[in-house]
């Protein structure tokens, strides 16, 4: 039997090669060594008609379950005090809660989960990293990987540019090297944070082979970003070269020095006339920064609808189409993001993004600065430099573009979050370094975190446990139904209801009824983000199984609860029902109003007439009216008939395109609905 003293080890040793890995299939994402572990990272950005097939809600629930058990994990690893440190980890646990959020709170129908897992994997890199790099070995190691897996890259880049192949042609500029990837934007921040780590390591290297193949990794970065020749990036490196002069050049040797303004002055002029043809950045002729200005002022419009809480991971493009001017129009724009990070963030998470962002760049920054201040062995002072420079890189580029938090820049947004957690390692190996103000805040933090588990368990055991004693007296009733054939039994007045009677009710109420077993889930999800963003009950997400269910055996009371007790009904139905019978009880007990309380009674109070002699335009009204029943006949107003029937024939074409012909569809609009009173 294998002791628990080798379990560790072992779990620890495969973790990391798991990891390393993962960074190989993200940073050469595109090569051949890339493709043997394959992850996507081009989604598609724009909605599509229909839905996520097979949606992969368990292994993203599993995954987001590791990300927050880990984070859970870092938060109480060396609490010993309030630091900048604990600050920034409480930072990174924000934007991870944000994260983890977008499934109730995005504003994008239809909501793909298999384009939500790139922001669990960014996160678990900085969790794992920073719970595996408990020593300085293993942190040393990790820096030297990250930055041979850029210098992969950049090798790619270069030698690419070189030869002509596979390059991003620029309308009215020409080819801008993108290593591997598909695009200039995704190489450059790689290039930024693998140059920021090799020129760190080169600095602070005493071994000779490590120093020579730290300073070749930085070379070929510095060319790959040259080779994209993209403003943002150039600036980037101009600022960091001006911070290493100004904060750091008692620790850089003369040669460097130089080294260091010559490649400042090359990038920040190389800025001014770049892809301009040789004019000033700025011209009227510069469509990039014009363009760039038009993108951010619709962006902001965007950001105004939704200024709290923003609205979604990746949700900038699918609005930028509904707020588009005829100024941006003018440019064309392929952008997917708001071309500003923190724009980008405000328009995904609102001002509570943007505020957590903030905080954990700030409590980065000056966690960094206080260990450059203190003793450190070189390997880790490395380390810390070099994150220090990308991440002021990082956030200059943010300026102008979205260089990480996006799934086209998951490889930099990897590497700046495995860098990350590499910093409060060294932080929580070196106490003197960070101020201790209050020494008794991690019981605090232990206790509010323990107080919320057991709240949201106290929540959960409110709902579910009441819901299952229901769910049980319900299910008695419908199996003693059943078995009498009271429930299971067809009558006559569904076999001579016409077809599009039923496909109506289908359509308008339940889409896709004839493909779940009883639930629709994601329904029920987009039910969820809308209920919750409105913090009022909007929509129920309810199938037609569902809503037979409450009607026959739970009542029409709403509650949590007897929600719950609704979708285990449903499935239990779905075992002993047909699809049409279920149908066929849903529209002998549905609430047609004016008294109307099954579709026969429906008939006769509106038309006169049986379900089998209702033409397609009453049939329409008849199921169009279902969510907003009248009470009185003086609520019929002329609008609410004609809204009630286009709403019902809209959903009939879009769910049976080919059973219904267009002309069907517009004859029936057109149809004027004359009710048994206005005869």
């Amino acid at each position: 039997m294998v002791g628990a003293g080798r379990i560790y080890p072992l779990l620890r040793f495969v973790t990391t090669a798991i990891l390393y890995a993962f960074l190989a299939a993200v940073v050469l994402n595109g090569s051949a060594l890339g493709e043997v572990i394959h992850i996507d990272l081009y989604p598609i950005y724009l909605p599509v008609q229909g839905r996520e097939q097979n949606p992969p809600l368990l292994e993203w629930g599993i995954l987001a379950l590791i990300v927050i058990t880990l984070a859970w994990v870092a938060l109480l690893k060396q609490p010993a005090a309030v630091s900048n440190s604990y600050l920034f980890k409480v930072g990174v646990f924000g934007v991870t809660l944000l994260y983890l959020s977008d499934p109730l709170l995005s504003t994008l129908e239809p909501y793909f989960f298999t384009h939500r897992f790139w922001p669990l994997w960014m996160m678990l890199t900085f969790y794992l990293v920073y719970l595996l790099g408990d020593n300085a070995r293993w942190r040393s190691i990790m820096v030297d990987y990250m930055v041979f897996l850029v210098g992969v890259q950049a090798t790619y880049a270069v030698v690419f540019h070189v030869l002509g192949v596979n390059q991003f042609y620029t309308p009215n500029f020409g080819a801008r090297t993108q290593g591997t990837y598909i695009n200039p934007n995704t190489l450059y921040p790689v290039m930024l944070w693998g140059g920021a780590l090799a020129f760190a390591r080169y600095t602070w290297e005493p071994t000779r082979a490590l120093k020579w193949f730290h300073l070749a990794c930085l070379c070929l970065c510095l060319l790959a970003i040259w080779f994209t020749y993209t403003r943002s990036a150039w600036l980037a490196v101009g600022a960091m070269c001006a911070v290493l002069l100004a904060a750091h050049r008692k620790q850089i040797s003369k040669a460097n020095m130089a080294a260091i303004l010559l490649v400042m002055a090359l990038f920040l002029l190389g800025t001014l006339f770049v892809r301009t043809k040789g004019h000033l950045m700025g011209n009227p002729e510069d469509r990039s920064a014009w363009g760039r200005l038009q993108i951010w002022r619709t962006a902001f419009a965007i950001y105004q609808q939704h200024p709290v809480i923003g609205h979604g991971v990746m949700s900038y493009r699918y609005w930028q189409n509904r707020f588009v001017t005829p100024e941006l129009e003018q440019f064309g724009p392929l952008n997917v993001e708001a071309k500003n990070l923190f724009l980008n963030f405000a328009v995904e998470f609102g001002t509570i993004g943007v505020a957590v962002l903030i905080f954990s760049l700030w409590h980065l920054l000056r966690l960094c600065g206080h260990l450059l201040r203190h003793e450190l062995g070189h390997e880790d002072r490395a380390i810390v430099l070099g994150c220090y420079l990308a991440t002021i890189g990082t956030i200059v580029a943010g300026l102008f573009d979205t260089p990480v938090f996006e799934p086209w820049r998951l490889p930099s947004s990897v590497l700046m979050m495995g860098t990350w957690g590499l910093v409060p390692g060294i932080a929580d190996k070196s106490p003197s370094a960070t101020p201790v103000p209050h020494v008794g805040f991690s019981r605090f933090a232990r206790g509010v975190m323990i107080a919320a588990a057991v709240g949201i368990l106290l929540l959960g055991m409110w709902v579910v446990v009441p819901a299952f004693a229901i769910f049980k007296e319900s299910r008695h009733v419908l199996l003693e139904k059943v078995q009498s054939g009271a429930v299971n039994t067809p009558t006559r007045n569904g076999a001579f209801m016409p077809p599009y009677v039923k496909d109506l009710f289908i359509a308008s109420e339940d889409g896709y009824f004839y493909q779940h077993h009883g639930v629709d889930w994601q329904a029920l999800h987009r039910a969820l983000r809308v209920n919750l963003r409105n913090l009022a009950f909007k929509q129920g997400g309810s199938t037609i199984t569902m809503q037979t269910a409450r009607y026959l055996f739970l009542g029409r009371e709403k509650t949590l609860s007897r929600k719950v007790a609704e979708i285990l009904l449903a499935l239990e139905m779905e075992k002993h029902l047909s699809k049409e019978r279920i149908l066929e009880l849903y529209l002998n007990s549905a609430r047609f109003g004016l008294g109307a309380e099954d579709i026969g009674t429906a008939c006769r109070v509106y038309f006169g007439k049986s379900p089998k002699e209702l033409t397609l335009g009453e049939a329409a009204f008849l199921a169009g009216v279902l969510p907003e029943p009248p009470r009185t006949r003086s609520e019929l107003t002329s609008e609410k008939v004609l809204r009630c029937q286009r709403r019902a024939l809209s959903r009939l074409a879009h769910f049976f395109p080919t059973k219904y012909s267009s002309q069907q569809i517009a004859q029936a609009m057109q149809e004027r609905v004359v009710f048994v009173w206005e005869r």
